[in-house]
């Protein structure tokens, strides 16, 4: 209990980073569910949904957006007032992303409690609360529930089904019928990799203990009606359009699977998920990883010489039945991503934790270095994990810029140029907002600037100061070959006093940097590099999660976000 509310405060205590100028990867895919449902009546309730909205959000199952529009069911309004502070305008331009980020921190740490009682079913509960220990201070599992996404949400729901299998496979009670079929459609209705967690249901049934009926037996409708209901409450796209395999042009072969706008080709299952599977256990769970793999051939041997219980091998068999089929698609899937590999975390630990215990049966010494590396498999992702807890409590990169310019440039009222895919906390100009024509600018892309753009800019008063901010490189605005072949005429054309751009260590920040960066080395002052040594880092993006060597970039980073540097304009010929 005490580790579960730990990992709680943990996760909620950071929910507000980088809001409201960034926002997480793929939250708008939850956002339009959010807005969506928000419009519409409640399926349950009234059955004039617009289909076309929810085929158009269909990426994710419908159950996270559901429960965060069940918490706040109106969509934020702007603060008015002349007393109102710019602080005032960001908690309310952020509220969305901030309501979606509790709502999984809240729902995900279900894995905790869940992987102990997983492990349970393997080891006595002290080695238990290890297992649980390692996926509470699992730093994928930290990155990943503190984000608007529902891959650790449904982490947690499968960890808890899978557990609630084994009870299943264990009693056969009426209790353990609803528990697994509860749990199986909560995760299915989360996302869609729980869906093996079918097979693992399956298993649990035929291996059940001392049963009378094993497929007659009327308990089975409990589980397989709420599965019927999660489909028809959080995938009501599976009805928008027909379920059946696209066909490739000219070619009688089927090409892919698609559901809804899910599609599923069939030519991206080359093997190239493997590699993203191990270096994403190497970058985030090395120590997990590497006594899960001992765990697996001592399982093995023991196997080979059966000198496994044939009770805990019947566990093992229920868990392998989702765990197996499950990996052997992240491996063969070229598109598997370090997200995807989550719901395996709470497996591993129990691995770990198992292999320890064995290993502590011994003698004397054995128990003792049992004891010690189970010390050092726990404490390793404890500190990691609280370093990434501390740095997302501190400003990230885009913040410190914000707080320079309000530092040295307050009241000169400068012209600041962004790279697009950067924002500051700083309220803009209208010009800065809209089109000469009134129109809303295409290459503002932050929750800030939407919420300015939607309610109107921020109104300027004694608390409230203007910052005149433009987005410079716009994919839709420029084209990049006239600017590759002009900077400097497309930095006059602007008339900007500063611009801030990802500094070079930065990647997949457009081809127009290279040479806007050499005029600038030439024809401006580099006033500010953010973090101020070269020998701090930063993580890659907003996140970091898709930096090689996670682990690595925690322990040396001073800050999240882009490194960033900001030239002051100094001639323009």
């Amino acid at each position: 209990m005490a580790l579960t509310l730990f990992a709680l405060v943990t996760r909620l205590w950071t929910c507000d980073f980088a809001l409201p100028h960034c926002k997480d990867s793929d939250s708008h895919l939850v956002a339009t569910q959010l807005s969506t449902f928000r419009d519409t009546p409640l399926f349950l309730r009234e059955g004039n949904l617009d289909w076309d909205a929810l085929h158009a959000s269909g990426i994710y199952p419908h159950l996270l957006g559901r429960v965060a529009h069940l918490v706040s069911p109106d969509a934020p309004r702007s603060i008015d007032g002349p007393t109102a502070f710019a602080y005032d305008h960001q908690l309310a331009a952020g509220s969305d992303e901030r309501l979606m980020r509790q709502v999984v921190a809240i729902l995900s740490v279900g894995i905790v409690p869940g992987t102990f009682a997983l492990a349970r079913s393997f080891v006595p509960a002290w080695w238990a609360l290890l297992a649980a220990a390692l996926s509470a201070f699992s730093l994928l599992d930290v990155g990943f529930s503190v984000t608007a996404r529902p891959h650790a949400v449904a982490a947690s729901f499968v960890t808890l089904a899978l557990a609630a299998c084994l009870k299943l496979r264990q009693r056969g009670t009426t209790a353990a019928f609803l528990a697994a079929g509860a749990w199986t459609a909560l995760a299915i209705g989360t996302l869609q990799n729980a869906v093996p967690v079918l097979f693992a249901g399956l298993a649990a049934v035929l291996l059940r203990e001392r049963p009378t009926r094993r497929f007659t037996d009327p308990r089975l409708l409990l589980p397989v009606a709420l599965v019927c209901l999660s489909l028809l409450c959080f995938w009501p796209f599976l009805w928008t359009v027909p379920w059946k395999p696209a066909q490739a042009p000219g070619s009688e072969v089927p090409a892919s699977l698609q559901l809804a706008n899910q599609q599923l080709w069939f030519s991206d299952f080359h093997g190239r998920g493997a590699r993203v599977v191990f270096l994403t256990l190497r970058s985030f769970e090395p120590l997990t990883a590497l006594f899960a793999l001992l765990a697996a051939g001592v399982w093995i041997l023991r196997a080979a010489r059966k000198q496994l219980d044939s009770q805990r091998a019947k566990d093992c068999a229920v868990l392998c039945c989702y765990a197996v089929p499950y990996l052997a698609f992240l491996c063969a899937f070229d598109k598997s991503m370090q997200r995807f590999v989550l719901p395996l975390v709470p497996l591993l630990a129990c691995m770990a934790a198992w292999v320890l215990h064995a290993f502590s049966k011994g003698k004397e010494l054995q128990r003792r270095l049992a004891i010690a590396a189970a010390v050092l498999v726990a404490a390793f992702p404890a500190y990691v994990s609280s370093r990434w807890i501390y740095l997302r409590c501190q400003p990230d990169t885009l913040t410190t810029a914000a707080f320079w310019f309000r530092t040295h440039a307050y009241s000169s009222n400068p012209r600041i140029g962004l790279h697009f895919a950067l924002d500051l906390p700083l309220p803009r100009t209208p010009e800065g907002l809209f089109e000469a024509d009134g129109s809303a600018r295409h290459d503002v892309y932050s929750p800030w600037g939407a919420y300015q753009q939607m309610c109107g800019p921020v109104a300027e008063s004694s608390f409230v100061r203007h910052w005149q901010i433009f987005t410079l490189f716009g994919p839709q605005r420029t084209p990049v070959a006239e600017i590759l072949s002009d900077p400097a005429a497309y930095i006059r054309s602007w008339n900007l006093d500063y611009i801030v751009l990802p500094s070079p260590a930065e990647s997949s920040v457009g081809p127009a940097l290279s040479p806007m960066r050499d005029y600038l080395v030439s024809h401006a002052d580099l006033v500010a590099s953010i973090p101020e040594s070269d020998h701090q880092e930063s993580l890659l993006g907003s996140w970091g999660m898709d930096s090689p060597q996670f682990v690595k970039y925690v322990m040396a980073a001073s800050a999240i976000g882009p490194r960033l540097e900001i030239f002051r304009i100094r001639t323009v010929p």
